[in-house]
């Protein structure tokens, strides 16, 4: 659980995504308070051809996603979070370590797929 937000946080006013994810999922109907807004964690193989990105497609790019991570999630922002699984401190990477981490993600694209 990240606390994913409706929008890239450079777009304010910063709200928590409400889709309940997994606790309201057709195939798996769990009750516990701990999978509300839980969701899939996908592959990040070929990651820089399936953008939008996260279940709700709100971020366009990959710096988005991680200004987002950089920020500790909702709960970094400062939205209220129950159950976020990702510490909410800021990770203050540089541009350069976030332009480092986007070309190891675009690495990770399957060479035919370019």
């Amino acid at each position: 659980m990240l606390g994913v937000t409706k929008a890239p946080i450079s777009k304010l006013p910063l709200e928590l995504d409400s889709d309940l994810g997994r606790v309201k999922s057709p195939v798996k109907k769990e009750n516990s308070w701990i999978y509300e807004n839980s969701f899939k964690t996908m592959t990040v193989r070929n990651i820089a051809l399936t953008k939008p990105y996260f279940h709700n497609g709100a971020f366009n790019t990959l710096e988005e996603v991680l200004d987002f991570y950089n920020e500790g999630g909702g709960e970094g922002l400062g939205l209220k979070i129950n159950n976020q699984t990702l510490p909410a401190d800021k990770l203050n990477l540089t541009e350069t370590e976030m332009k480092q981490i986007i070309a190891f993600l675009n690495a990770l694209t399957d060479v035919s797929k370019r």
